[in-house]
This record gives structure tokens, C-alpha cells and sequence, in this order.
């Protein structure tokens, strides 16, 4: 018999809002009650509107981490480089595109 889904609004109301926080999606996954990342993707892959609002989520966490970077470095790169540094990392991993600026 296959494992019991966890899968209800709340916990994919809770992944998707941290998702557009810019919260790496292992991040969320490795708190309590929550899906593995690979649950999570068989999720998408088997409801096309959970795909799309996953999808829509990533672009959103996007532009947070890269609207926080921009507020780091206006405010004084000297004062955030470790929070710069490791904003320019997550970025790195979800989204390479985004690093040929920073």
C-alpha cells in the first residue's frame, strides 16, 4: 500500500507563500508536516493549476530575493556583504540568469 498524501490547501498555500518569499523549496519541505520536495514535484506534475501557481511562485520568490539584494547594495554593500553574498548564492541555484548582474 503507497503512503498516505499529506497534500491539503494549507500545506500548499504554505509552500507556495514561502516559495514567493524566495524560500528555497527544500527549505520549506524539511519544516514539520511538510511534503518531500519530491512529493511536492510529483504533486505539480500530476495537477496542471498546481504546476502553474508553483511555477508563477518561483517567479515571484525571484524577484523578492532580487528585490532585497537591490535594497542591500543601495543601502551600503560594506554593511551587508555576507547577506548580499549569500542572497547571491540562493540566486545562483534558482535562477542562474540573474547572476550576470550581480
Amino acid at each position: 500500500m503507497g503512503r498516505h498524501s499529506k497534500r491539503t490547501p494549507a500545506i500548499v498555500e504554505t509552500i507556495l507563500a514561502g516559495l514567493r518569499l524566495g524560500i528555497p523549496l527544500a527549505e520549506l519541505c524539511r519544516r514539520p508536516g511538510m511534503p518531500t520536495p519530491e512529493t511536492w514535484r510529483n504533486w505539480c506534475r500530476a495537477d496542471y493549476d498546481l504546476e502553474e501557481a508553483y511555477a508563477q511562485a518561483r517567479a515571484e520568490g525571484y524577484d523578492a530575493i532580487l528585490e532585497e539584494v537591490a535594497r542591500l547594495l543601495a543601502s551600503g554593500p560594506t554593511a551587508n556583504t555576507r547577506r548580499i553574498h549569500a542572497l547571491s548564492t540562493l540566486a545562483a541555484k534558482w535562477w542562474p540568469e540573474i547572476c550576470e548582474w550581480l
